[in-house]
């Protein structure tokens, strides 16, 4: 499964996606990261958010890190990816952990917690095609 993991602010740490990604490559899975820094107080530029759907092409999941001060930006990027292929996507990190409710309303899931078992329990299940809406016990909410 390819799956492409998106963090949204200025920490190339980012310690949370690059878990997930060793945690998904490990099972088999086909990982892109992509860090987009930019301030949260301004908007992603047409060009970058065309360039990030030329990079998201092909994949059949996306992921992406939200911290609250980012979650315009959040929502900026999955309107895009959604307008153009329909991929699912899923946020994890401290705003979907605090409010996964109000997150629900702008992506398709959300990781709760830490997600190094849960994100790659979801991809094993979507990619087999089972029903992964159960994955909520273990840290996904749909």
């Amino acid at each position: 499964m390819k799956i492409t993991l998106l963090s949204i602010f200025p920490d190339l740490q980012s310690f949370g996606i690059r878990t997930i990604s060793a945690c998904l490559k490990k099972d088999g899975h086909d990982v892109d990261m992509i860090f987009l820094q930019k301030d949260f107080s301004q908007r992603f530029a047409d060009k970058t958010m065309d360039d990030l759907v030329k990079l998201t092409k092909g994949a059949d999941l996306v992921g992406i890190t939200v911290m609250s001060n980012y979650w315009d930006n959040a929502i900026q990027i999955t309107e895009k990816i959604k307008q153009n292929y329909g991929i699912p996507v899923v946020w994890g990190g401290t705003h979907p952990t605090i409010r996964p409710v109000e997150c629900l309303d702008h992506t398709d899931m959300v990781c709760i917690g830490e997600s190094e078992e849960s994100f790659p329990e979801l991809a094993k299940k979507m990619e087999i095609g089972q029903h992964y809406h159960d994955t909520q016990r273990h840290g996904v909410q749909s």
